[in-house]
């Protein structure tokens, strides 16, 4: 049973092991985790109707939502992500539980994260939690699907997340707490004050869930409901601790210095599937990324800028399972450690020609313990040097963009062992890669209201050291394994039409992706198993955004995906099946509706999502039914004194929802959320009687 275990434990709770994009092992029980112009198109939950524009490269098929977005409904970053165009949160439990991001059918390890430009490092391939983000601290969430942008780094095999931490304009503070069903509570905080020459700011997160919501339990038996039962979700519970702190200093004219750091802690139970629930198993994470960037403007040349960041990221990972509850007895801790160096430097060359050209360094190790024999797993380490250069061209009179970029990477990858009985013996294994991405991409403006666009990109994804070197006990390493590849063709257009009272926007996309050399886990006797180049996959589909205002009061905002995946490795027993737990089909629905009345505004919403069936195993034997979820609330504002009060409810009929095998999600939730926000923006118009005074101050004034 560890063998079935382990593995969805590490990918899932410890986030320390691959998900493979298309199918998981053939003898599992429980399948791993698989793996502008651009016009402005509709906010998602903003007070516009314009959609933010992708700010790095307008050629992209990019999402864009702002803080603005997530804090007025109260948004956490998975739920915000999950009701995006081509986007999918997968999630283990309930409020706050970890959750991570698919992007085109492609796993969250095939994604790139960026907080402030500066890469989320990950040696042991474990993805960034996305229940980490705290919504009230991030300024803008952009999600480029199928590619990453020059200034970032190389291409990535499913998209990019682009995360910029919030910085506020003004001085002043805000404090939100909220509670809900099944014990759960969250407290938020944010403060900012600033100079001429000195911008600071801060915010710390708190959450709790007791997650004892009740599911139904099946006894093993799917396909026999005589024995069904409902119970309550056990060992469930979670505490997060969280927070962000910034400064930003104008040195003068060209140069600024920023300093950011981001902080993430978590202590949850890890309830096992349902049919083997434990009672005490637990996890604990700490993820710590620090960054200092030199930003300069108008250096060497005119509009040109210039970055050069020094990194720190360490992730620690503990797992206790003394008692063998899932499994036999467990207890271990992992620390992953990383530093990186990136310099990236934009300018014009010549008329309608620029380049950015970015340069990176990183090195980090992965160090484990076994805590029940006190003995240290063998330290592997990692080392890399990656060089890009785009060059954008803007032919502003024609309305043509075209943007081709190349990046290449060097990697260095050893794991050593040391042997001291019955004598002292030092093994080096010695993994290298070399790797190289690139993209070609073109906008046009062909119409003050339609802007197409056409892209190709090739993206790579390195192994990790999980992959390459294992963890000394059910997962075997694999030195000799080849990078992930895929080849996407990118076609889509964005339109926009106004009138007196009435906007609407629409961004669609097709794509069509291929992914070769996949690396995935395969068994190699009762008790272990390693990882493989042994798969490959297609994915192709649509995504549309459309979004609409009516009379300023009424907004509509819609979006709907396709995505056919399919397993063309050549096994004959998924060969040609769905790849799964990737639903074919999925449309979402908001809608929000502004009244003023004196010094208060209501906002009454609903929200709507409808989901394929699919299947939970590469066999495409589990079948999951398709599911409605409806939702809705009210959100009451105190303009002058900047205070909201949110009732909302989630999945309103208690639709029975589940992601992965054995890990029900809860049904009905209410949510009700307190805040006051307590800014003093210094853009502010002032009341009249104040600005008369300092008129007249300014007269008299020498």
């Amino acid at each position: 049973m560890s063998l079935r275990v382990r593995p969805l434990l590490f990918c899932l709770f410890a986030c320390a092991s691959h998900a493979a994009l298309a199918a998981d092992l053939p003898d599992q029980a429980t399948p791993s985790t698989l793996p502008t112009w651009r016009l402005p198109a509709s906010r998602v939950h903003g007070r516009k109707p314009d959609m933010p524009a992708a700010e790095l490269d307008p050629t992209a098929a990019a999402n864009v939502l702002t803080g603005e977005d997530l804090r007025d409904h109260h948004l956490s970053v998975p739920e915000a992500l999950d009701a995006q165009a081509g986007l999918r949160v997968q999630q283990l439990s309930g409020f706050g539980a970890p959750a991570l991001l698919s992007i085109r059918g492609c796993s969250s390890e095939q994604v790139d994260v960026y907080i402030d430009d500066v890469p989320v490092l990950s040696l042991d391939g474990s993805p960034l939690d996305l229940a980490d983000l705290p919504s009230g601290q991030i300024e803008r969430l952009e999600i480029y699907r199928g590619m990453t942008p020059a200034a970032l780094g190389s291409q990535s095999v499913g998209g990019t997340l682009r995360l910029t931490l919030r910085q506020p304009n003004g001085v002043g503070g805000e404090i939100n707490a909220g509670t809900g069903s099944y014990g759960a509570r969250q407290t938020e905080a944010a403060v900012a004050w600033h100079s001429d020459a000195l911008r600071i700011s801060g915010g710390i997160r708190w959450v709790h869930a007791d997650g004892d919501f009740p599911f139904r339990f099946d006894n093993g038996t799917l396909y026999n409901t005589s024995d069904d039962a409902t119970r309550i979700r056990q060992n469930n519970a979670l505490d997060r601790l969280g927070g962000t702190l910034g400064a930003q200093w104008q040195i003068n004219k060209r140069w600024s210095l920023q300093g950011r750091w981001f902080g993430a802690g978590l202590k949850q139970g890890i309830p096992g599937p349902a049919l083997f629930e434990s009672t005490t198993a637990n996890l604990t994470r700490d993820r710590q990324l620090a960054a200092v960037s030199l930003l300069g403007q108008n250096v060497w040349r005119q509009d040109d800028r210039v970055r050069v960041s020094l990194q720190g990221n360490w992730l620690g990972t503990g797992v206790n399972d003394p008692h063998g509850e899932l499994g036999v007895p467990w207890q271990t801790t992992q620390a992953v450690r990383t530093t990186g160096l990136q310099t990236v430097w934009q300018t014009p060359i010549a008329g309608v020609l620029s380049a950015v050209t970015r340069l990176s360094a990183m090195a980090g190790d992965v160090a484990t313990h076994d805590v029940l024999t006190g003995t240290d797993q063998p330290t592997s380490s990692r080392q890399s040097l990656q060089a890009g250069l785009g060059l954008p061209l803007h032919w502003q009179e024609a309305g043509v963009q075209v943007v081709p970029s190349v990046s290449v990477e060097a990697q260095h990858s050893r794991r050593t062992t040391d042997e001291s009985y019955p004598f002292t013996t030092r093994e080096v294994t010695v993994a290298e890669n070399a790797l190289w991405t690139t993209r070609l991409a073109a906008a046009w403006q062909v119409l003050p209201w339609l802007a197409p666009r056409v892209a190709w990109t090739r993206g790579t994804r390195a192994p990790t050291l999980m992959e390459l070197y294992g963890n000394d006990g059910v997962i075997r390493g694999n030195a000799t394994l080849l990078p992930e590849t895929a080849m996407t063709w990118d076609v889509g257009a964005a339109a926009r039409y106004e009138a007196d009272q009435w906007t609407v926007a629409v961004d669609a996309s097709g794509f069509y992706k291929q992914v070769d050399d996949l690396i995935q886990l395969a068994s190699v006797n009762a008790h272990q198993a390693r990882f493989d180049n042994i798969a490959s996959a297609r994915l192709f589909g649509v995504e549309v955004q459309a979004s609409t205002r009516l009379f300023k009061q009424l907004r509509l905002i819609g979006q709907h995906t396709t995505l056919v995946a399919e397993d063309t490795s050549g096994r004959p027993a998924y060969d040609g099946k769905a790849l799964p737990m990737r639903p074919r089909t999925r449309w979402s629905l908001r809608a929000d509706w502004l009244k003023r009345a004196g010094v208060l505004a209501w906002r009454p919403f609903v929200t709507g999502q409808w989901q394929a069936g699919h299947f939970l195993d590469a066999a495409n034997l589990v079948a999951v039914p398709a599911h409605t979820m409806v939702g809705g609330g009210l959100r009451v504002e105190h303009k002058p004194w900047q205070v909201f009060l949110e009732l909302r409810v989630d999945n309103a009929l208690n639709a029975p929802v589940v992601d992965l095998v054995g890990y029900p999600l809860p049904g009905r939730t209410v949510w009700l959320q307190l805040g006051w926000h307590m800014w003093r923006d210094d853009e502010t118009p002032q009341p009249v009687e104040n600005q008369n005074r300092a008129n007249e101050i300014a007269e008299v004034a020498p």
